[in-house]
């Protein structure tokens, strides 16, 4: 049998495996997103398996399947999510699960993680927690592979301009749209949202609809044509 590894990690997913195990997704620190069968614990202890806590577990196992051999909290912080913290946390454990590939490890991703989950025990204010998502989102591209350039124009290599219109595509970047924006299909982002962007401003409505466009049209081709489950739970 492998030795045991100790890491810090949170239960993104969990599904049933036999009338006393279940497989548990998580997120951790050291190895990214693992999947691990566990035994179903007591009454007393199953809130330890529950989504946002922070937990120390110990695998084992040379498998991708791993086997949970410890699980204790990690701190006597509870987060308690609900509304539409509830909803952005469920989203985000949702990304981590599409986006990332088990066994490759992301502890930046990680501890930005935590990081949104903290912020959303503490914050309601949906601006706040849309921008925070949006940050979020722009970063994991970053890390994966795919970040995004929000200031400079991707074809002419010149800086965005605050006054022009410019239109996003997945992979290339932005460039400036010439055609008339009233019979333009395209989602048009005027270069000041842009430069706001740029800069980590996102504190204007307009400006977080852009971020939200951008952000889901560069993760589309990442996350498949599968619906995000989570996504139907704000309608």
């Amino acid at each position: 049998m492998a030795p045991l590894s100790q890491d810090r990690a949170y239960v993104l997913h969990l599904r049933k495996y036999s009338d006393s195990r279940v497989i548990l997704e998580l997120l951790t620190s050291h190895s990214g997103v693992v999947h691990a069968v566990a035994r179903l614990p007591g009454k007393r202890d199953r809130a330890k398996f529950e989504p946002f806590q922070p937990l120390i577990v110990e695998l084992s196992g040379a498998s991708e399947l791993k086997t949970l051999r410890v699980c204790e909290a990690h701190t006597d912080l509870s987060l308690n999510l609900s509304g539409i913290s509830l909803f952005c946390g469920l989203y985000i454990n949702e990304l981590m699960q599409r986006l990332l590939r088990p066994g490759e490890p992301f502890p930046e991703i990680f501890h930005y993680y935590e990081r949104v989950l903290e912020f959303l025990g503490l914050s309601a204010a949906q601006m706040e927690v849309e921008s925070t998502l949006r940050r979020m989102e722009f970063f994991i591209l970053a890390r994966l592979g795919f970040g995004i350039d929000f200031s400079t124009c991707a074809v002419s290599g010149e800086a965005v301009d605050a006054k022009c219109l410019y239109i996003f595509e997945q992979g290339k970047g932005f460039s400036i749209f010439k055609g008339s924006a009233d019979g333009a299909r395209e989602r048009l982002i005027p270069g000041a949202h842009l430069l706001a962007l740029a800069t980590g401003s996102l504190s204007e409505v307009e400006v977080l609809k852009s971020a939200k466009y951008i952000s889901r049209s560069a993760l589309a081709p990442l996350l498949g044509t599968r619906p995000l489950k989570s996504r139907e739970l704000f309608v």
